[in-house]
């Protein structure tokens, strides 16, 4: 998909709520969208392209109203999606009903988190953790630690 289709997408698809569609460079993209327009188009965009990595939110104070600029990335380039609020009413949906977050960051209930990873709690016992198929000691805390004589930070 080139920078002509996904504009395509946008005017076709998108004509009453997406408007200012630029392509100021090779794979970036920047069009506008009024507040009340914003879940219908993320989620269309989801469905439409694929697109579900969010991976900044800008703000800008643009005199009588603020501009918040959400920065997708995708296979094919860059979405930026802008949208502004005045500042007397500073106020815009929550995308994350259709945007779903970084999964390294969340995690399903019952699983325990190490690292960058989330592993999936062992359900003989709540204690023991595993990786790669060897069970690990439990974690010791630092009262363990000095209890034996080490540095309680180490």
């Amino acid at each position: 998909m080139n920078d002509a289709q996904i504009i395509d997408i946008l005017n076709t698809r998108f004509s009453g709520q997406v408007r200012d569609v630029t392509n100021p460079a090779v794979r970036r993209i920047f069009f506008t969208v009024e507040p009340k327009d914003l879940l219908a188009v993320v989620g269309g965009l989801k469905e439409a392209m694929g697109l579900w990595f969010l991976s900044t939110i800008s703000g800008v104070d643009a005199g009588e109203s603020f501009e918040i600029v959400y920065h997708f990335g995708h296979d094919h380039g860059n979405l930026n999606l802008r949208t502004r609020i005045p500042k007397a009413d500073p106020h815009v949906e929550s995308i994350t009903r259709t945007s779903r977050g970084d999964p390294l960051r969340t995690r399903a209930p019952g699983h325990v988190r190490n690292g960058h990873r989330s592993y999936p709690r062992p359900a003989s016992s709540p204690h023991v953790r595993r990786l790669a198929g060897r069970e690990l000691p439990p974690p010791q805390g630092l009262e363990v630690r000095a209890a034996r004589g080490g540095h309680p930070r180490r």
